[in-house]
């Protein structure tokens, strides 16, 4: 697995963990003590791009996927041509 593709996902799985903890109920049940500066939606908003940044990240990479396809000469395959997807 690719390391971009390691940090998107650790990312967004952060993120995630931020967004619910954005929850006041959560908070409380975790015991997290939060600085008195940070409102819910501030923690909201940073959990979403968080997970934006993840995201992205993931899409960069792409699927990896090669495709072969075949090289012609006249009517006959002289080769394959690898195409990424």
């Amino acid at each position: 697995m690719e390391t971009n593709k390691i940090i998107g996902y650790v990312m967004i799985a952060v993120g995630f963990i931020v967004f619910v903890l954005s929850f006041p109920q959560v908070a409380k049940i975790v015991r997290i003590p939060i600085p008195a500066g940070l409102t819910s939606n501030i923690i909201m908003i940073v959990g979403l791009i968080v997970i934006a940044v993840g995201a992205f990240f993931l899409y960069k990479t792409g699927s990896g996927e090669v495709q072969e396809v075949p090289i012609y000469q006249g009517k006959e395959v002289v080769g394959f041509r690898r195409i990424k997807k």
